[in-house]
């Protein structure tokens, strides 16, 4: 007998736990929800709309999950389906938008319609928790497919669970140790960046040349690296040239699906 996945239960990824602690510890901030407005000439369709989205949370059950705190460590349920809400005229969506995910409750996330004679405004709000920025470009991919161009998606062969399970198993595994070690050795002797000095001061090192130097830079060919690699590059270009270092540590977000499998997972 098949297992619908509301009667399921994951434990929490490591990046789900981490954001579920600092969430504790910092009630009413507001800085892990999350939200979209999608705004269109013709006005969406209310069954439709509903529709779709039903048939993406079936797809993506991340959408539609919660955090239980009752049992001996804290898991993730799925909640049903709630439907769309859809806004009276008046309404702002600002508004909507800052109104509260309950963590317990769930789910943690929200669809909201506001229809008027000539257009519509879709509102998509979510907790980080149920899902990251690569996430977000999955869902406006398959509601693209599935409202706009009504063609049916193809079958998921990996979930966001799965995901947790590769992830432990990773981490547990000879790769992982290895990975938390090299970074042990990397990280332990770091020096935090001091003394920047200002905007200011760099201008007059540039004009004076006092204090200045000049940072060889070799730039691949064409095609070899990414918008993203070389603005990351002049940044820290910029850093060295203000603190005078040339090991800088750079902290920056990865959707951390190391299997293309999980490149179509929600979560």
């Amino acid at each position: 007998m098949k297992t619908s996945f509301r009667e399921k239960k994951d434990s929490l990824s490591y990046a789900q736990l981490s954001l579920w602690y600092e969430t504790l510890h910092r009630p009413g901030d507001d800085s892990y929800r999350l939200f979209a407005r999608i705004r269109s000439r013709v006005p969406f369709s209310p069954a439709k709309l509903d529709l779709t989205m039903r048939t993406l949370a079936e797809r993506h059950p991340q959408l539609l999950m919660r955090i239980d705190t009752d049992g001996p460590s804290v898991v993730q349920h799925y909640c049903d389906y709630p439907g769309i809400r859809i806004c009276v005229e008046g309404e702002e969506w600002e508004s909507e938008a800052l109104r509260q995910l309950s963590l317990e409750d769930g789910p943690l996330f929200r669809v909201t319609l506001f229809s008027g004679n000539e257009s519509s405004d879709l509102l998509l709000t979510w907790h980080h928790l149920a899902g990251d920025a690569w996430s977000f470009g999955i869902l406006l991919r398959d509601f693209n497919a599935l409202y706009f161009e009504e063609r049916e998606l193809p079958p998921l062969i990996r979930s966001y669970g799965d995901f947790i399970r590769f992830q432990e198993e990773w981490i547990s595994g000879p790769d992982g140790r290895r990975g938390a070690e090299y970074w042990k050795n990397e990280l332990q002797n770091l020096v935090p960046l001091r003394g920047l000095g200002t905007v200011a001061d760099v201008r007059e090192s540039l004009k004076t040349g006092v204090g200045t130097r000049r940072i060889p830079v070799s730039l691949p060919a064409r095609g070899e690296f990414t918008p993203f690699e070389f603005v990351l590059a002049a940044y820290c270009c910029l850093l060295s040239a203000y603190s005078r270092r040339e090991d800088i540590p750079v902290l920056v977000p990865l959707h951390g699906r190391q299997q293309r499998g999980f490149y179509s997972v929600f979560g």
